[in-house]
């Protein structure tokens, strides 16, 4: 019997009870997605002539829900230089459903002019609007082997809409198609485990040389490539920056669109509770912007919470069942860790007298799982015996891929 709870993702800042919020001036949807639209070069042009009325058809789907022709309002386009680019909306034919969820759907889409399968994900504007600039923020600003690959961006008036590589299946599922005789989830094979923890691991410190913290590190937000057997960081919607000067500019993606965060370095109460280091629900603690060190340890402070969900998705790699329990959302299946620290040692503990899981595995995991100040870093999970070798080959094989990009 798997244990049956309910999965959620939240996100609140704990000063909002205390302390009165400062009026910003609104940070504007077109502004964010104008932006990276430009930066990106991308041009759409959208129209409802020439297209059939089929279910693969994309543009009629959309015009369908109601948007109508002014959907084609898109920033920036005009005929000539929508007929330029690689990809138009027009030329996108859907091959199914890969998710959905109440902000929108996630479809599996080709290009019928190269033959090029995407995934493409619609967000309604009157539903999604913080978490879709939040994404469209950060995958613009990360461009790395492990973290899905942002094609283009563009906005309907219904819709916030990101073009991304399609990937094989998320590791959360992965983990699930593991399974005994009897149907009790295994685990992946180490090497495999190993391998995915190993990819995951120089995503987040590549986003976290950024000053940029991920904050809902879990199975689900981790998509598998078949080919080459890759992990990659997908679901940017609660992830944010540190970095004071991006701030500054009216960014902020912890507070609502008219509102802005007190400090950067609240403790924001933000993601999937299991998978959530216990110091997101200490008090939050204002840093004297002028302090740097002060600073620098509250960044780190920060950022270190992904480490401990990477923690988690170890767990529960090795371990499927026995580090973790399963629970539904939605009508599927997902497996959550422990809900505490002291119920993952005890995990690690019943695992390691069962003989099921590698000492040196235990040992990162412990690290990576423990309070705060005692917490492994980047640094120290590079060195740890169960992932050097792997972080060594993966970061080859990064090196090459920017390579090939560049």
């Amino acid at each position: 019997q798997g244990e049956v709870a309910p999965i959620r993702r939240t996100c609140s800042t704990q000063m909002e009870q205390s302390q009165p919020r400062r009026p910003t001036t609104p940070v504007e949807a077109t502004e964010i997605f104008g932006k990276v639209l430009k930066d990106s070069s991308s041009r759409f042009l959208v129209s409802s002539k020439g297209s059939d009325s089929s279910d693969s058809n994309l543009t009629g789907f959309l015009f369908s829900t109601g948007v109508g022709e002014r959907m084609a309002e898109v920033l920036e386009a005009d005929q000539r230089l929508a007929e330029e680019q690689p990809v138009q909306l027009t030329a996108l034919r859907t091959q199914g459903v890969l998710g959905a969820g109440a902000f929108g759907k996630v479809f599996k889409v080709q290009d019928v002019a190269s033959a090029e399968v995407y995934a493409l994900k619609l967000q309604r504007r009157d539903r999604a609007s913080k978490f879709a600039i939040r994404e469209a923020q950060a995958l613009h600003r990360s461009s790395h082997a492990f973290i899905v690959r942002l094609i283009h961006i563009f906005q309907t008036q219904s819709y916030y809409a990101l073009l991304m590589e399609l990937c094989d299946k998320s590791l959360n599922a992965c983990i699930l198609d593991h399974v005994s005789s009897s149907g009790r989830v295994e685990g992946l094979p180490e090497d495999v485990a190993r391998r995915y923890a190993a990819c995951i691991t120089l995503a987040l410190d590549y986003l976290h040389q950024q000053k940029v913290v991920f904050r809902d590190l879990k199975p689900d937000n981790v998509l598998v490539t078949f080919q080459d057997n890759l992990a990659k960081l997908a679901d940017f919607g609660l992830a944010r920056s540190l970095d004071p000067s991006f701030l500054d500019k009216g960014a902020d993606p912890d507070s609502d669109n008219d509102e802005k965060a007190l400090s950067p370095y609240s403790s924001t109460v933000c993601g999937t509770p299991r998978f959530m280091a216990p110091e997101v629900y200490d008090e939050p603690k204002f840093i004297d912007s002028e302090d740097d060190e002060a600073e620098e340890h509250a960044i780190k402070r920060v950022l270190s919470r992904d480490w401990y969900a990477l923690g988690c998705c170890l767990l529960l790699m090795l371990l499927g069942q026995d580090g973790g329990s399963l629970a539904e959302m939605k009508g599927r299946r997902v497996l959550l860790p422990p809900s505490g620290q002291p119920e993952i040692t005890c995990s690690l503990r019943k695992a390691s007298k069962k003989g099921l899981i590698d000492e040196y595995a235990l040992h990162l995991i412990d690290a990576l799982t423990a309070p705060v100040e005692a917490r492994a870093s980047a640094a120290e999970v590079r060195v740890q015996p169960f992932m050097k070798a792997a972080i060594i080959e993966m970061e080859k094989f990064a090196g090459h891929i920017a390579d090939t990009r560049s």
